[in-house]
């Protein structure tokens, strides 16, 4: 009986311990969890929808050392604007490297695949710029990116903050009309395509859509992807080399750039996402991106438009004696002054030193 006695003292002792263990596991796991009891989830996504959505351009503008200063005014901002304190609160607590999702560091992200993911988080900007040197900061939520490993999430979010240029916008449903503006080119040689093409053709394209008074919200993101470096990563660098992705080339549809970018003729187009969702993910990039060609890979019918000439210089042309301006179907460089240009007038098709062009 005594040794019964003993089996039942050590059994009940065995449970008590087992059950006080899981009692102090259970209060560190809740002591790790932020007191979201003032708050919901549906809190949480309604506030979040306040600020714009932004994704991470540049990853290595991403400061991981923020200053003890940087949560704080971060805070102001978003209590100037009623946000809930208990919330604020909780998303300012995580804002450097310390306390972070366990996946982002700095040595981390010196890898090529880490700064891949990081692209993929959605962030919701804080407005304005948090000091001088024009930085800017972000809330990573959680209801944002379910889409993303949860060792790169945390509950309700956490802070980044950024160098300028870092970050682009991604809410571009007011600009899904804008494809309809260019033409859409029909016929392409790809051989053509520059996979390294001069950076001053990338700032030239810039300049083309900006005097056509697209936004530079929608521009920016676009022109930085223009070459095999910056391509999505199922063209990048040496995969179109491989012919069967080569060859998916054909199925993209592109947007031409209006007229020449340069006086050695080089074409450009845009590969807008929205346009092109049945190529594989990894073929395209939001908004969209840019190729650029040496002359004559785009069909000559995508190149002309129309435009009024005047003050023109074109001697070989007896159909301009003498008028001042005329209206002509060319295709022009950049340069709106001084351009040599093929035109055709009537019947005839003469080179012309053309000094002022509006296109129309």
């Amino acid at each position: 009986m005594n040794i019964k006695y003993i089996i039942l003292l050590c059994l009940i002792n065995y449970i008590a311990t087992v059950q006080s263990a899981d009692v102090g596991e259970i209060q560190m796991e809740t002591m790790d969890r932020p007191d979201s009891s003032a708050y919901s989830l549906d809190d949480v996504i309604y506030w979040s929808k306040k600020l714009e959505l932004v994704k991470i351009r540049r990853c290595g503008k991403l400061l991981t050392d923020a200053i003890e200063s940087f949560p704080q005014r971060v805070k102001n901002i978003l209590l100037q604007k009623n946000w809930p304190a208990p919330l604020v609160d909780d998303l300012v607590a995580k804002y450097n490297e310390s306390n972070w999702p366990s996946w982002i560091t700095a040595p981390k992200l010196q890898n090529e695949e880490t700064q891949e993911l990081m692209k993929n988080l959605k962030c919701r900007l804080i407005p304005g710029v948090l000091s001088d040197n024009q930085e800017q900061a972000v809330i990573v939520f959680a209801s944002d990116n379910t889409h993303m490993p949860s060792d790169m999430t945390a509950r309700p979010g956490f802070l980044m903050n950024f160098n300028g240029g870092a970050l682009y916008f991604i809410d571009f449903e007011e600009f899904l009309s804008v494809p309809k503006l260019l033409t859409l080119v029909e016929e392409i040689k790809w051989d053509l395509l520059l996979t390294v093409p001069p950076n001053s053709l990338k700032d030239r394209v810039k300049r083309i859509l900006t005097k056509r008074n697209f936004s530079s919200r929608l521009v920016d993101p676009i022109v930085e992807k223009y070459n095999r470096d910056s391509w999505p990563s199922g063209i990048r660098g040496t995969q179109l080399q491989n012919d069967d992705k080569k060859s998916l080339l054909e199925e993209y549809k592109c947007r031409r750039i209006p007229g020449f970018i340069s006086s050695n003729r080089e074409e450009a187009v845009i590969v807008f996402a929205s346009e092109n969702k049945h190529m594989p993910p990894d073929m395209i990039a939001e908004p969209g991106f840019l190729f650029i060609f040496q002359q004559g890979a785009l069909p000559i019918n995508n190149c002309c438009e129309k435009y009024v000439l005047s003050n023109f210089n074109c001697p070989r042309c007896p159909i301009a004696e003498g008028r001042k301006s005329i209206w002509v179907w060319g295709y022009l460089t950049e340069e709106e002054e001084e351009v040599i240009c093929t035109l055709r007038i009537g019947k005839h098709q003469v080179e012309g030193e053309v000094l002022k062009v509006k296109a129309v």
